[in-house]
């Protein structure tokens, strides 16, 4: 795990970035922590508990980067794939375990994406973003997966804890939009999850515009402007470069605005 200092050094953009007003990092996290631990209750997890094979509940912060960044850019994957499998949510102090998944989901935004795909397209924005990582912030659709997979899997055999994952899924989700303040929300959830979207945010999802087949569609949340396009691990290069230079360019017009 990086110190602080590493932290710091890493994430803070360089001088050469336009000037912006930009988030307080500290306050901000301090919303975020109490956010989490208001919305993860023992009741909302008591469904969860005895379900075998799920994972830990992710809940994400802010880094520096994102905060300072000129132009801020939400990317919201699927679920995770597993997130703190080890920890004892039933025995854990709900404080405690917001505070390591914060510091999880740092050390990944801020560390080498390694092999995996949807860590090298933040990444991959980072650099067009300058070069500062945790430029762009990660949230996720679900909260939880089961089996190393999305949680619409055990929709069938397992309903009502698969209800408790969604319900978690969408409060979490919905204050940490609120408390981040994204100009631009990218979801690299894939078609197939466009359902879930649909269900999740009903008509505050605005008109929304289908492009290259379907592959890729744009429409404004809660007046935000938003993409969903494929999961990295499915996009072309043509289509990731694409897509991020159009959210890129959306989200620094945006911070453009703010600071006139």
């Amino acid at each position: 795990m990086l110190s602080h200092q590493e932290i710091h050094a890493t994430a803070t953009p360089p001088p050469s970035m336009p000037s912006s007003k930009g988030l307080d990092a500290v306050l901000l996290n301090e919303e975020l922590h109490e956010a989490h631990c208001r919305i993860v209750t023992p009741s909302a997890l008591a469904l969860l508990l005895g379900l075998p094979g799920r994972s830990g509940v992710f809940l994400p912060q802010a880094s520096l980067g994102y905060c300072q960044s000129f132009g801020r850019i939400i990317v919201v994957g699927r679920a995770p794939k597993g997130w703190l499998n080890k920890v004892d949510l039933s025995t854990t102090p709900i404080a405690d375990y917001v505070r390591r998944s914060a510091d999880a989901h740092l050390g990944l935004l801020l560390a080498k994406p390694g092999k995996h795909k949807f860590l090298q397209f933040l990444n991959r924005g980072n650099q067009r973003m300058g070069g500062v990582a945790g430029a762009l912030g990660w949230c996720n659709l679900f909260a939880a997966s089961h089996a190393s997979a999305s949680p619409t899997t055990i929709a069938k055999n397992f309903p009502d804890a698969y209800q408790a994952i969604k319900r978690l899924s969408r409060e979490l989700l919905d204050a940490q939009l609120r408390i981040l303040r994204p100009h631009v929300i990218c979801f690299a959830t894939n078609p197939s999850f466009d359902t879930q979207l649909k269900s999740h945010f009903g008509e505050r999802m605005g008109p929304v515009a289908v492009e290259n087949e379907g592959a890729r569609l744009r429409f404004e949340l809660d007046g935000i402007p938003a993409w969903r396009i494929n999961h990295p691990m499915h996009l072309t290069k043509l289509d990731r470069d694409t897509a991020l230079k159009d959210m890129i360019a959306v989200a620094k017009a945006a911070a453009t605005r703010e600071t006139a």
